[in-house]
């Protein structure tokens, strides 16, 4: 029987901001622009999620840094001075996503892998709306978009069930192709990269004509600093690379009043977007302290405990960090099958019996990766692909907080805690 090829591609990208109440869409700034001064402030909102759902921010976030763990365990082997930069909200949408159409076996791997383990699918699927629908509000300061789509092949039998579901959750457009023209790939690739802004240019090298189905999920994030950095004050500055290098890297600089928090081997601190809805935090290991030390001990317990007093804390920060970006890509499905999620790759046993009646497994799982960060703010951009074959008045104590060697940064949500992406800086691109 000739081979199915069903492939999920899923794209996301970010920046930073939003706020709960509708937005002009005339008052959104363009992402490529600096923001005008004239865009009226409208104060941060928490995302409201009923009893059930605010248990899930932390599942999702051992899922975040399960897998920075998996993976950094794996690059520093083969390339210990990589720099490292994963989104484990677009592969939590991604999966979820494909979520609703496993069964059986499939189904727990994927949902425990998540952190999920027996939550309904149903309320799994309207905390992933909660949360979308929200981070596009939270802040009239910055960006925040969310597109989706479905792609299916002409007489392919998908269930219209699994269409819908993603149609309800998460308002996934679905269009029919034929993949085994190049005209798909260039629909494909130009619906992403302008959902994206250009940042994605291109999710797929190429479409196998045995596939039979794309899913993408486009999220586009561009936030600008609450405190912008001072153009004036950035200078070429030593960066000391994790392999012994030593660097002269483009440094901004400023001081200002935020969180800081010094703990056993690193000190932390964190940026604030727009309105602050959204922040950069930064984790700096002590000299003499590496960064597989500061993965070995992170959690969604550490992260809690940190994120809480982060928001207890204030200090006058004189910070200098590099401006920087880099791009990534990363095979995920040993990633993934070593934190739990085995079946769904074997193509025996896999059970995706609510996206076709034909058998299919997953093949390949990938996501590429960019952020950029300057003195105006930051964006970051993930793609992920699933592919499947069938078969006032205070004073504050004052600190230096110099990044000058390698050090581990997170773009969060404020009132979850929400982590969207987390990189691993060795050395400077620019």
């Amino acid at each position: 029987m000739k081979n199915i090829i069903l492939m999920f591609v899923f794209a996301s990208l970010i920046a930073c901001s939003s706020n709960d109440e509708s937005i002009d869409p005339a008052q959104i700034p363009d992402p490529s622009v600096t923001l005008p001064d004239t865009l009226p402030f409208i104060p941060r909102k928490d995302i409201q999620l009923n009893e059930e759902e605010k248990l899930l921010p932390e599942a999702t976030n051992t899922f975040a840094f399960n897998l920075i763990k998996t993976v950094y365990a794996d690059e520093t082997v083969r390339q210990p001075h990589k720099n490292i930069l994963l989104s484990p909200l677009s592969a939590n949408l991604a999966l979820s996503m494909l979520n609703n159409g496993a069964a059986g076996k499939t189904r727990e791997e994927i949902q425990q892998a998540l952190g999920y383990g027996g939550v309904s699918p149903e309320t799994i699927n309207t905390y992933a709306q909660k949360l979308i629908d929200a981070m596009q509000t939270l802040d009239n300061r910055g960006v925040f978009e969310s597109a989706n789509s479905i792609w299916t092949q002409n007489g392919f039998p998908v269930l219209d069930a699994f269409k819908k579901l993603n149609q309800q959750y998460y308002e996934a457009e679905v269009q029919s192709v034929d993949f085994s023209k190049p005209s798909a790939l260039s629909l494909i690739n130009g619906w992403a990269s302008e959902k994206t802004h250009g940042k994605i240019p291109e999710i797929l090298e190429s479409v196998d004509p045995e596939t039979r189905l794309a899913l993408l999920n486009a999220l586009y994030f561009k936030g600008y600093w609450t405190t912008p950095f001072d153009k004036e004050l950035t200078a070429d500055a030593a960066f000391h690379a994790s392999d012994g290098s030593e660097q002269m890297v483009p440094t901004m600089r400023q001081t200002a009043i935020q969180p800081y928090v010094k703990l056993e081997n690193s000190a932390v601190t964190e940026l604030n977007f727009g309105n602050r809805a959204f922040s950069l935090v930064v984790v700096l290991p002590d000299e003499g302290t590496s960064i597989s030390t500061l993965v070995e001990q992170m959690d969604a317990g550490w992260w809690a405990k940190l994120t809480h007093e982060l928001a207890m804390s204030g200090w006058e920060v004189d910070i200098t960090i590099p401006r920087f970006k880099m791009e990534y890509d990363r095979m995920l499905a040993d990633d993934l099958q070593a934190l739990g999620m085995k079946e769904m790759f074997n193509k025996v046993a896999a059970n995706f019996s609510g996206i076709s009646p034909a058998p299919l497994f997953v093949s390949t799982v990938r996501q590429k990766t960019f952020a950029r960060m300057d003195e105006e703010g930051m964006e970051a951009a993930a793609v992920t692909v699933i592919g499947m074959v069938g078969s006032a008045g205070i004073k504050f104590e004052h600190v230096d907080f110099k990044v000058n060697r390698p050090f581990m940064y997170f773009i969060k949500e404020q009132s979850t805690g929400l982590v969207s992406f987390t990189g691993v800086m060795n050395r400077i691109d620019n």
